[in-house]
């Protein structure tokens, strides 16, 4: 009981502070509500001013001391945005010299204490919730509360205006910590009987940090963001996501900006935009949780659990509702203008950290439809991904086969990416219910491929066909072809047809694997050992492709050096006493003095001795 009364007297006196202007005398209120106004009309004569250090922890003192100086805060807030302003412009104009960083380093204390006060101040009155009106004020409170409100929301426009102008890290930095701690302080006191969202607070931090502007430090920021908030807690990573997916909706309404240059500089915000956003999602991708059990690490307050748990109302606690957000921001983002660069970073993770984290992963299908008709590199990694909606969501894909074959270009085998595109044709062709034609018109373009492939790409060739031909043995007689029609003078004529893009219709089952042959008298001894394999019995076992998947001059080189010999290689070489018609001098026969050095052969103009 004693508690209980402890708390009401405490009420009782805080009420009494605010209301006192009030209720006490009408002349006071009066003075205090005028001399807001008064406060506003001043504002320009409080920007000349020039404030110290000193003259601002005088200021908050006074603010925290009584509400008659409510009035201080226009001139720190003036100081703030003048110094935001004239940072902005010393950007701009790029004079460097030592006076100019004497000045920048007592300008950057200056915003500190700045921005720290007035982070002191408006968290007090957020606590004692004198920033949010109630139907129990009187006009005078109501007018007082209202003006404080707009205080309130220029000093955070005037943080996420340091993230989208300031060059310093440390204002960067200390921008993105003072948001979250009045984030968390709007979540605690700024409504007295249900937890409260502080969403207009964290989309204009979302929003300043994708749209700075390309002179800013916003890595510093994005680094501040995402490191010590995103990563660490589950529910701002669930607000980011639904926030973003939100402003992008949004943002991106009229697409037609993004189509044509009717507004460039939308477009190239946009484009920003990207870059930062793609890098953040991906970083999330990595550390998305499994369960709702790791769903524990929350930053705000923990939101209510919902009586009825068949409903399906998104919340924080669920990790369901989490990989629904993670989808609608990545397919929001996808809709913002990706580059090249863009498109392989992504294209490289979405088949371990982002389908498996999706509510619905087939709403990627146009996405990778889109990289898998690029072509080149793009088209290879994406067929990770598309393979993975075929084989685990039962994705259909239409002409797939047709689309696979027309990546074996002259190209396909001198690529960064050989290894793993082997790797895949060989899971997609794994399965025996494969049609025989399809199988022989990529056994076919393979070897074909090999007569002008490297030697590390023919070396992982080769086994690689070894393997088609063990599991689909209808194809066996691409080995050897003795009935074929030699026509009139012109020998073999090859029914492959090797300009056709449809695997079914380039009748190579009716060909032979001469290319192969062929490549049994290779250069490079490896090559030829390992071709010989197609004209022996095929009694060995299929080959372990990763034996032969990461082959490189270098690892062929190596394996020659190190390789045991049974027998000294036979060595034959022949001497000669002439070079260029000339005796050697050390045969006694030609002395030095008798060659006439201005009659040298053309060979031996200009060198050197």
């Amino acid at each position: 009981m004693a508690k209980r009364k402890q708390s009401s007297s405490i009420k009782t006196k805080t009420k009494t502070n605010i209301s006192a202007p009030a209720v006490k005398k009408s002349k006071k209120s009066t003075t205090v509500a005028v001399a807001t106004v008064t406060a506003d009309q001043q504002q320009q004569q409080h920007s000349s001013q020039k404030l110290t250090i000193e003259d601002v922890f005088e200021k908050e003192e006074a603010i925290l001391e009584s509400a008659k100086n409510y009035n201080q805060l226009v001139p720190l807030l003036q100081a703030l945005k003048n110094e935001i302003k004239s940072d902005k412009e010393k950007n701009t104009n790029n004079n460097d010299n030592e006076d100019q960083e004497d000045d920048e380093g007592e300008e950057e204390d200056l915003v500190i204490a700045l921005i720290t006060c007035l982070f002191k101040i408006f968290g007090k009155l957020l606590k004692k919730n004198q920033l949010r009106s109630f139907p129990t004020m009187t006009p005078a409170q109501q007018k007082v509360t209202e003006w404080l409100g707009e205080r309130y929301d220029t000093f955070k426009n005037l943080l996420f205006t340091t993230i989208k102008t300031s060059t310093n890290d440390t204002l960067q930095a200390l921008a993105v910590q003072i948001i979250f701690r009045l984030a968390k302080v709007e979540n605690a006191h700024y409504s007295l009987d249900e937890i409260y969202f502080p969403k207009p607070l964290l989309v204009g931090l979302f929003e300043a940090v994708l749209f700075a502007n390309d002179t800013a430090h916003v890595d510093v920021a994005i680094e501040e963001l995402t490191d010590k908030y995103l990563i660490e807690y589950d529910d701002i990573r669930y607000y980011f996501m639904s926030l973003v997916d939100g402003l992008l909706v949004d943002l991106l309404v009229d697409q037609k900006k993004l189509q044509d240059n009717s507004d460039p500089e939308f477009k190239s915000l946009a484009a920003i935009a990207s870059v930062r956003l793609f890098d953040i999602l991906s970083k999330l991708s990595a550390i998305f949780p499994d369960s709702d059990d790791q769903v524990n690490s929350f930053y705000l307050e923990v939101p209510k659990k919902y009586v009825n748990p068949t409903r399906l109302i998104s919340s924080p606690l669920r990790l369901s509702s989490h990989k629904t957000v993670f989808q609608k921001c990545w397919l929001s983002a996808f809709k913002l203008p990706v580059s090249y660069d863009q498109y392989k970073a992504v294209l490289q993770i979405l088949h371990k950290s982002i389908i498996p984290n999706m509510i619905q992963p087939q709403m990627l299908l146009d996405f990778l439809t889109n990289a898998y008709d690029a072509g080149g590199p793009i088209s290879i990694l994406a067929l990770n991904g598309l393979f993975s909606l075929m084989q685990k969501y039962n994705l259909e894909y239409p002409n797939f086969y047709a689309k696979l074959y027309q990546l074996f270009d002259n190209s396909i085998l001198h690529v960064k990416y050989r290894s793993r595109f082997l790797r895949l044709v060989d899971v997609f062709l794994s399965s025996t219910h494969v049609a025989a034609n399809i199988v022989a018109s990529f056994i076919k373009k393979l070897s074909r491929l090999a007569l002008y492939a490297p030697p590390a790409a023919i070396v992982a060739i080769v086994p690689f066909i070894y393997n088609l031909l063990k599991r689909h043995p209808t194809c066996m007689d691409l080995i050897q072809r003795p009935d074929y029609d030699a026509g009139d003078d012109d020998g073999f004529m090859d029914p492959f047809d090797d300009n056709e893009m449809d695997p079914l219709y380039t009748n190579a089952i009716e060909s032979s694997l001469w290319e192969l042959e062929t490549l049994q008298t290779h250069y490079h001894p490896n090559v030829a050992t390992l071709t010989r394999i197609i004209s022996e019995q095929f009694t060995k076992e299929s080959y372990n492709m990763e034996d032969f998947l990461d082959m490189s001059y270098s690892t062929l080189m190596e394996a020659e050096q190190t390789r045991r010999l049974k027998a000294p290689p036979a060595l034959e070489f022949e001497t000669f006493d002439r070079i260029f018609g000339f005796k050697r001098p050390d045969q006694g026969e030609v002395e030095d003095e008798e060659i006439d050095e201005g009659v040298n052969p053309p060979m031996m103009v200009n060198w050197v001795f």
